[in-house]
């Protein structure tokens, strides 16, 4: 297997990998790096640490009602603070 971010090759058993769309491996995640996983409507993206020993996994799920509430806050939240942020030093909005 191979990591998505540095190409850093590792054998791992490839049932202890099985599932996941991306790997990471110990080294490139401690670097802060985080593969490029684009997002999907609907999915959230699962990071579970030490799959095989050596990598992280990334893959996707279904998201629960509860988590579609929960991003759906956030969103909201987001939008909020970014329409009552103050204005730009020295503006006049």
């Amino acid at each position: 297997m191979s990591c998505c971010v540095c190409g850093t090759v590792r054998q791992v058993r490839p049932s202890l990998v099985k599932g996941y769309t991306h790997l990471v491996c110990g080294p490139g995640g401690k670097a802060g790096k985080r593969p490029d996983v684009p997002s999907r409507p609907g999915m959230v993206l699962v990071h579970t640490f030490n799959v095989g020993g050596f990598f992280d996994g990334y893959t996707y799920r279904i998201a629960t009602a509860e988590e579609r509430a929960s991003i759906a806050r956030a969103a909201a939240l987001a939008r909020a603070a970014f329409l009552n942020a103050p204005g730009e030093p020295g503006s006049d909005g």
